[in-house]
């Protein structure tokens, strides 16, 4: 017989393991004709950041003439043709890792999302994957990854995972892996350049947090505190 502090105890943590298990349903069963929309919390800081900047002593400079000795020092947005460089970008609809410091305007990731055809029969992780790439144009990065008058070149083996994790998933009816014999024919049919080297927009996990990768394991971690608790008490 379990003991009345046995029978709360577990209780309490059948309730806390409930709790995280309809957040982590909610967002696996989301509505899949629905545009892309995934918001993380915690946008990642730029890996580069320190050779972003030169290390040069700035000191007498203050206010506006400071602001535009930083600007300076930022490697400027290729994608955009008027000499833009990254910067901080509230009320971004998508994209929102790129918040602190990005590429894209408000209004330009507006009009991209808005015009995107719905995705439909996709796991999360090929929201994701998809989602990502369409923020390409965001990331301040953007000057590994794309030179004047050439496409933008993406990774070998993000358009391969994509295509693996999105082959059941499709646009207008159409469903990707009947249309495309792999990821290099997706990526290059969106205009990409698909490349294999380290200068190439390269896919982060990191952005959308570890639901898709947590869920699996619940059903097994609930089952062995059942078990412990039912031996303990």
């Amino acid at each position: 017989m379990f003991s009345q502090q046995c029978l709360l105890f577990l209780t309490s943590l059948l309730l806390s393991l409930l709790t995280i298990t309809f957040r982590f349903t909610f967002v696996a069963t989301e509505d899949p004709n629905k545009r892309l929309n995934v918001n993380p919390a915690n946008p990642p800081q730029s890996e580069d950041e320190e050779s972003t900047y030169e290390q040069m002593d700035i000191i007498g400079l203050e206010g506006e003439e400071k602001a535009k000795y930083h600007q300076r020092e930022k490697h400027k947005c290729t994608y955009f043709y008027n000499n833009r460089y990254p910067n901080a970008e509230g009320g971004l609809i998508n994209c929102t890792w790129y918040t602190a410091n990005s590429c894209c305007k408000r209004t330009e990731v507006t009009s991209v999302f808005s015009a995107m055809d719905p995705l439909y029969g996709a796991t999360v992780l090929c929201r994701n994957y998809i989602n990502y790439l369409m923020c390409f144009f965001c990331s301040p990065d953007q000057y590994k990854f794309y030179r004047a008058n050439k496409k933008v070149s993406v990774c070998l083996d993000y358009c391969e995972s994509l295509y693996e994790e999105c082959k059941t998933a499709g646009f207008n009816k159409s469903l990707i892996g009947e249309a495309y014999g792999n990821g290099t024919a997706f990526c290059a049919a969106q205009n990409f350049e698909v490349v294999d080297s380290a200068d190439c927009f390269k896919f982060d996990p990191k952005v959308f947090g570890s639901s898709n990768r947590l869920f699996p394991v619940f059903p097994v971690l609930l089952l062995f505190v059942s078990i412990l608790l039912y031996t303990l008490c």
